[in-house]
């Protein structure tokens, strides 16, 4: 079998493993990339925006969001194009997105077949699984732990990066058999695409001369090393100019600490930080080797802060110190599994939180990358045992049977990206105990309760709301979880929880106008005047004085207790702030002409007719207080001109 099918059954191959993802929706982070953002909803008119700005600020008008800034241009515009064709069409996104992962795992085929100078024809199907290149390009194609890459929309930045820095690799290899200028800019040139995709191909610029160094060797490796050097180093270096030069050099982010962007804050001292950090790197290894369950959430507390001292944080430490020295001595040597344990390390350390934090502890997008180096030392230590042992035969069986675990893991987990609603109530089964994904599937939940008509499913729905959303607001409460909850309780008809939870939102921030509003409509739904009055008083004493718990009060006071001094009380602090308001205005008329002060209603009426004579009720009013005070001429005049309006 020739390279040309060799190539085309791995392209089909990763295409058939996410076809079931093109009939899927939005979900996760798609919106910000896609719907949500300002800049891709322009089409082509909103590029420029892409180019010259942070890659969030498109979506949450703020620049610099995040630590260090965010700058992916071009995985952007390519949803630019898509929206200026297609608009909004998630089913395009993700059909393009399956057709670049069909490249790449082609492309991965190609680069080690090359590498390694691989002849791959072969006369026996069993023959493929004694090949390094194909193995690990067919094993990497089905992994699980790149779903959240390839069926995530705005995973496109992911593969883009990948896909360039594949193109750049290759580019590069080629110097070491040819000198000509042409292969020295593809290389740089692919490689700037590569981290204008995404920063996460950065390691490549280390990794690609050292894979030169270690498998082409030659009388022009040298030669061939220093100038994909420099390619590489030229496109890096572009790149980081226009990337500071749009960000900033001193970039401080604008978005307040918090778990979402910070997932140590709750990190109790240098020990959990980096004892955390570690243990992650360690659930890493484990999702390579064996990728179950996967989630989008692996922040706390479904992770939890591990000290230093404790084992699951020792045990990492002990395997990257062993990783790392090996990797470092057998790429010395010219060993495969020591080239690819380097890869990983490389490629992975950037994203491990051990030098900085990137947000959150973990994700599976993060080793999307590093996975290529991780999988190419485990099939070429995989091939070696078994010609070591004698155990060739066995080898097609190991995997077959691998790959067919990993295919059927892939594509069941594809169906779980549907959309946010199927996304988050899945996956919070999985992260258990997190702050983020109760949250987010509480939200979800919320939000399909709006279109819900049947009865047995609105109730199903509004009790894990309230469980999911109990859960996140212990777990980290802020304005978002409380404000939540509070909604949770009122769909729930539980309102008098609800309004203690839309007033510690209020608490924690009193422009809060959203959990504002929803307090004085929650209150409306309380049966005791008195109670009423109590949670108004509250809202005052939290929010300060405004214009509608004292109006709404002094409708209470008078239309229900028929209190009408604490009507009036209440009316005129609520004149003071908002004097031109109608309602108000009609409603003191109507008190002080009910307390005989016909003279006092006159004043206020008047002041409503000039505002509006249109209005019956005003207009009704002060023709009847009018009368009282026996202004017959100015009733006369009013009665006239509403007869005479058309």
């Amino acid at each position: 079998m020739k390279n040309k099918y060799l190539y085309l059954i791995v392209f089909v191959f990763g295409v058939l493993l996410y076809l079931n993802t093109i009939p899927n929706g939005y979900a996760y982070d798609d919106y910000s990339v896609v719907q949500d953002n300002k800049f891709t909803r322009q089409g082509l008119n909103g590029i420029a925006g892409h180019l010259f700005n942070d890659s969030f600020f498109g979506f949450t008008g703020q620049k610099n969001l995040f630590r260090g800034g965010r700058y992916r241009p071009l995985s952007l515009i390519t949803f630019n194009l898509e929206y200026a064709v297609w608009g909004g069409n998630p089913h395009v996104s993700h059909l393009i997105n399956v057709i670049l992962y069909g490249l790449l795992c082609m492309l991965v085929v190609k680069v080690f077949s090359t590498l390694f100078k691989e002849q791959l024809v072969f006369a026996k199907f069993k023959d493929f699984f004694l090949s390094l290149s194909l193995m690990s390009a067919l094993v990497f194609t089905c992994h699980p732990i790149h779903t959240e890459v390839v069926a995530n929309i705005k995973g496109r930045d992911e593969l883009m990066a990948l896909l360039f820095g594949l193109l750049a690799w290759n580019s590069a290899i080629k110097i070491t058999t040819s000198l000509k200028p042409m292969h020295i800019i593809l290389a740089g040139l692919f490689f700037f695409l590569s981290l204008m995709s995404k920063e996460s191909s950065a390691p490549l610029l280390l990794l690609i001369p050292v894979s030169i160094y270690c498998f082409r060797p030659g009388k022009n490796s040298r030669k061939a090393i220093v100038m994909a050097s420099i390619s590489l180093l030229s496109g890096f270096l572009i790149f980081m100019l226009i990337r500071q030069s749009v960000i900033g050099w001193n970039v401080k982010p604008s978005m307040p600490d918090n778990i979402l962007s910070n997932a140590f804050m709750y990190a109790n001292g240098f020990s959990e930080r980096y004892g955390t950090a570690f243990y992650t790197m360690g659930q890493y290894l484990k999702l390579l080797l064996i990728p179950h369950p996967l989630t989008i959430d692996y922040y706390p507390f479904y992770v939890p802060y591990i000290g230093l001292t404790n084992w699951k944080a020792l045990l990492p430490i002990i395997i990257y110190a062993g990783l790392t020295v090996s990797a470092v001595l057998f790429t010395y040597r010219r060993n495969v599994a020591g080239y690819g344990f380097l890869f990983y390390l490389a490629a992975i350390f950037p994203v491990s939180n051990l030098l900085f934090s990137i947000g959150p502890f973990m994700g599976e997008r993060f080793a999307f990358i590093p996975s290529i180096g991780f999988i190419l030392a485990f099939v070429w230590i995989i091939l070696k045992v078994g010609e070591k042992y004698r155990l060739k035969k066995l080898i097609p069986y190991f995997f077959g049977s691998l790959m067919l675990l990993y295919s059927l893991k892939t594509i069941s987990r594809n169906f779980e990206w549907k959309d946010n609603f199927t996304l988050y109530t899945t996956d919070v089964q999985t992260s258990k105990n997190s702050a983020i994904i109760t949250r987010f599937a509480g939200q979800e939940i919320l939000t399909r309760l709006e279109t819900e008509k049947d009865t047995l499913k609105v109730k199903k729905y509004v009790k894990l709301a309230v469980d999911y959303l109990e859960q996140a607001e212990k777990l980290n409460k802020s304005t978002t979880e409380t404000f939540l909850l509070g909604n949770a309780y009122f769909n729930n008809s539980e309102y008098e929880k609800a309004l203690r939870m839309y007033a510690e939102t209020l608490k924690m921030n009193i422009n809060y106008s959203k959990a504002y509003g929803n307090y004085l409509i929650a209150v409306d739904k309380l049966l005791s005047p008195e109670l009423k009055i109590q949670y108004y008083d509250q809202l005052i004493k939290i929010a300060g004085e405004r214009y509608d718990p004292y109006y709404k009060k002094a409708f209470i006071f008078g239309r229900q207790m028929n209190n009408l001094d604490s009507a009036l009380t209440n009316l005129n602090r609520a004149f003071l702030f908002d004097s031109s308001n109608l309602e108000c205005l009609s409603a003191l008329g109507v008190v002080y002409a009910m307390m005989g002060d016909f003279r006092k209603s006159a004043v206020y009426l008047e002041k409503g007719y000039k505002i509006n004579p249109a209005d019956e009720g005003i207009v009704n009013n002060l023709i009847i207080t009018l009368t009282n005070l026996g202004e017959k001429e100015r009733v006369k005049r009013l009665i006239n001109e509403r007869t005479v309006k058309p």
